[in-house]
């Protein structure tokens, strides 16, 4: 296949000098391709507790919120109006873009052998690591590590238990247009990999 030198997942590159993008665009095209998937719904919930509720990233929040930490309908509303303004919550398909480019891989994180996966692709590429799942956090942003000892479907229930509070009202009811937004928002991410909200996986 011809390698444009500014498409696709070279774009995403962002910490490379063009200059080394010119230099090495056939090699990189030829190296194996990966990316990290999640479901949009958890996805979000997991940047509001570790970068919203923790005000890591208060100065970029423009929108008018009513209090300092914005509540999770103001964040998801807010993510809705730009959701390509920061990597951590912009959709897989707008970030790491294809173009015509296919991944060699697509990992799953709700994937019962996903550490196993991604252990043996590095491997393979001789990138051995141990990795730790540490970024789990609690309804105050503070660390809230998932036992490796939980089974995957102790691990989905709990998710989803997770799912079904933060999209939900005061009341408890489903509030479906929080959970419409985010899937208008990563639509393509949807499609793209599979997700759904009432599935884990």
């Amino acid at each position: 296949k011809t390698c444009p030198p500014t498409q696709g997942y070279l774009q995403t590159i962002h910490l490379m000098s063009p200059q080394f993008l010119r230099r090495n665009r056939d090699r990189l095209c030829k190296a194996t391709k990966f990316v990290t998937v999640r479901n949009p719904w958890d996805r979000v919930i997991s940047c509001y507790f570790s970068k919203i509720v923790t005000q890591k990233f208060k100065f970029m929040l423009k929108y008018p919120f009513k209090s300092a930490v914005p509540t999770f309908p103001e964040f998801v509303a807010y993510i809705s109006r730009y959701p390509d303004r920061n990597m951590h919550w912009q959709p897989v398909t707008s970030r790491c873009a294809e173009h015509g480019f296919t991944y060699d891989h697509v990992l799953r994180l709700e994937d019962e052998d996903f550490m196993s996966q991604l252990q043996s692709l590095l491997a393979t590429h001789g990138m051995e690591a141990d990795i730790d799942w540490k970024n789990q956090r609690d309804e105050h942003g503070r660390h809230n590590n998932v036992s490796v000892e939980m089974s995957m479907a102790d691990i989905a229930q709990a998710r989803m238990a997770k799912r079904n509070k933060m999209f939900s009202d005061a009341s408890g009811r489903l509030n479906a247009t929080l959970v419409e937004l985010v899937r208008q928002v990563y639509s393509r991410d949807i499609s793209r990999y599979g997700y759904s909200f009432d599935k884990y996986k």
